[in-house]
């Protein structure tokens, strides 16, 4: 209402300073007609009159300032300004005539000549009409604004109320959706409009927060169930080895014991590495690919079941994103061939236009062609002999792609070539950066904010 008032008062004040100057406009065109009445004259009358008309005035004055001739309303007053009369038309304002009116006039002068002599011709005509209907059109509009202005104030608050009704509704439905009932929906927009669009948007975010919660719900029902096996295994051995003499003995225990621990902690690290994940808590800087996968490698070795063939290139391979998740990435995907590989294990890093390319090819007995994607799925095992895992967690291939995921890349399984066997291939695909490098192979740019959220995003 205030901006309305504010449009209104200055569109009110524009139009009466118009007005005046329309209607001001054509007084002068009154008085210079006047004005041109008498110049056209023959002779000088002894007096001028207009009947009926006592708005007007007019005067012939000598040079020497003698009045020669005047209508009856000026006849008591003396001559306007002598040093206004020009050869030229000109039109000024007096403020009162010498008679006692009080009234402004807006008079035309000129210089003429008139039966053969020189003479100043003065036509005046009042603004009191002029002043009188500025004054009821300025009266009638502050007195018809505030109705205005109340009237669209109105007008825009019931619209506004009818066109938000909708978002009330939307807001008193989310209020009420509580955790243990996320599969509650707001009510959809009848119209395709922004409040529509809003709807939609709502209840796209409910249904992710409905997922989100669902798959954490079930990680955590995982996770209990798969810590609740090697704390069965420990406590059971514990038990048996201390209350039976004749028994296994706690020291002869000891090699079964560390590896149920080994694998009780080698889970619980997956869980927390899957959690940090899960957060995004990580600085993202661009580096050197190679790096990463050599260093993934440099952790493992070869042993007399399994040999690894690196194929990495001495170039730099730079991307964005974080080097200890992306080792890690590597190091889970040869930790997983290595459980299921016959005798080789091959890693190779390659760039194909502007991606980087990780594979990592087993001679194992492969998967399923309708079990590659799920095998990255959260405590995931398969029934058949490549998914016997020795200590795995159902977590590695699951971190691994949460971690590709996080720098923007894909992860697929396919088939793999080592002959004689057709084992598994798992192919990393993540987007190069440009960063620029110097000589030494160390970066020497610094990332900006946007680039950084870009890739924890």
């Amino acid at each position: 209402m205030l901006v309305v008032a504010g449009a209104f008062g200055f569109g009110a004040a524009a139009f009466v300073s118009i007005l005046r100057t329309r209607l001001t406009d054509a007084v002068d065109q009154t008085a210079i007609n006047r004005v041109n009445d008498v110049v056209a004259l023959q002779n000088i009358p002894n007096s001028l009159s207009f009947p009926g008309d006592t708005d007007t005035f007019i005067q012939v004055v000598s040079t020497t300032g003698t009045v020669l001739s005047r209508t009856e309303n000026a006849e008591d007053s003396p001559a306007v300004s002598l040093q206004k009369a020009t050869p030229q038309v000109q039109v000024f304002t007096v403020g009162r005539l010498g008679n006692g009116a009080s009234e402004p006039f807006r008079v035309a002068a000129v210089s003429a000549t008139i039966s053969g002599e020189a003479v100043f011709v003065f036509a005046g005509e009042s603004l009191k009409p002029t002043d009188s209907t500025v004054s009821a059109v300025t009266r009638d509009l502050l007195i018809a604004l505030p109705f205005l202005v109340g009237l669209v104030g109105l007008i825009a608050w019931r619209t506004t109320k009818r066109a938000l009704r909708p978002v009330h509704q939307i807001t008193a439905q989310v209020s009420s959706i509580g955790e243990s009932d996320l599969s509650r929906r707001v009510p959809a927009a009848a119209v395709d409009d922004e409040i529509g669009e809003l709807a939609t948007t709502m209840n796209a975010m409910l249904a992710r927060v409905e997922q989100a919660m669902s798959r954490q719900r079930r990680f955590v029902a995982d996770a209990s169930h798969e810590l609740r096996s090697p704390l069965t295994s420990l406590r059971t051995q514990i038990e048996v080895a201390s209350t039976d003499p004749a028994g296994v003995t706690m020291r002869e225990a000891e090699p079964d014991l560390l590896a149920e621990l080994d694998r009780l902690d080698h889970l619980v690290r997956d869980l927390l590495g899957m959690a940090r994940i899960d957060a995004r808590a990580t600085v993202v800087t661009a580096f050197d690919l190679s790096s990463s996968v050599r260093k993934a490698m440099s952790q493992r070795r070869s042993t007399a079941q399994v040999v690894h063939r690196v194929d990495v290139p001495t170039s730099p391979v730079i991307v964005l994103g974080v080097a200890d998740h992306l080792t890690r990435a590597v190091g889970n995907l040869v930790d997983n061939a290595d459980r299921h590989a016959v005798g080789r294990v091959d890693v190779s890093l390659h760039v194909d236009h502007d991606q980087a390319v990780i594979e990592v090819v087993d001679d194992g007995s492969g998967i399923p062609v309708d079990k590659r994607e799920y095998v990255f799925e959260r405590f995931t095992r398969l029934d058949d002999a490549r998914a016997t895992d020795d200590g795995g967690s159902g977590l590695g291939l699951a971190i691994v792609r949460d971690i590709i995921s996080m720098h923007g890349g894909t992860i697929a399984a396919t088939d793999g070539t080592i002959a004689p066997m057709t084992g598994a291939r798992m192919v990393i695909r993540l987007p190069l950066d440009h960063t620029p490098i110097d000589d030494a192979g160390t970066l020497a740019g610094v990332l900006t904010s946007e680039r950084r959220g870009a890739a924890a995003g």
